[in-house]
């Protein structure tokens, strides 16, 4: 069962990021491009490690816990391209996720399980940024409705996150819930495509 869901994620993120792609190409907007980039990791760091572990037998999951690494500097690179003008802090708030990261592969020793530091970390980071812009900032409404569902998305994966441990203790509870986060996963996804389609047939409609 886990298997077609894993599959589903890795096809929506490959459509995702095609649609964000093909918005960015259409637009040339420098926020669109982070999305687009962000987008991308998330594929690639469901892809290959998937392939690497299939095929190869490699345990992999560095390779997704480096992904949310960057992940968090692309969703960092985001928050300042929306920024009215700039802030006292945004000179030094991206070194925080790479802090938390070397913190937790040198000192806590589990580089080779999930990082679970890192990946809770990621989503209250990116969940305060994109708090920070919805309540201060004037962002076009367009733009609006996915920023909120970044938050919404994120929100969500930091709740699954921080109870992953007690999931994973607890068989019977996890089989229940990881679908419902796949789930959540997946229709994020399906409404990202969405969004990026109706803009990019808005702008076809004004040429």
């Amino acid at each position: 069962m886990y298997k077609y869901f894993y599959f589903g994620m890795i096809t929506l993120d490959a459509l995702t990021l095609a649609a964000s792609l093909r918005y960015f190409l259409k637009t040339k907007k420098r926020q669109i491009g982070a999305l687009v980039l962000w987008f991308g990791s998330r594929f690639l760091s469901s892809l290959f490690p998937y392939i690497l572990y299939i095929y190869m037998g490699w345990e992999t999951e560095h390779l997704m816990s480096f992904s949310v690494l960057l992940e968090g500097f692309l969703m960092y690179y985001l928050f300042l391209l929306l920024l009215s003008k700039k802030q006292w802090f945004d000179k030094f708030l991206f070194m925080i996720p790479m802090a938390i990261f070397v913190i937790e592969f040198y000192f806590l020793e589990n580089y080779y399980d999930v990082m679970y530091v890192t990946h809770v970390f990621y989503y209250v980071f990116v969940s305060a940024l994109l708090i920070w812009l919805i309540n201060r900032e004037k962002i076009p409404q367009p733009f609006q409705y996915f920023i909120n569902l970044l938050l919404v998305f994120h929100v969500t994966a930091f709740i699954f996150m921080l109870n992953l441990n007690f999931l994973n203790s607890n068989y019977n509870l996890g089989t229940y819930l990881f679908p419902v986060f796949w789930l959540t996963y997946i229709v994020f996804d399906i409404l990202s495509i969405l969004y990026f389609r109706k803009q990019y047939l808005h702008i076809q409609e004004q040429v």
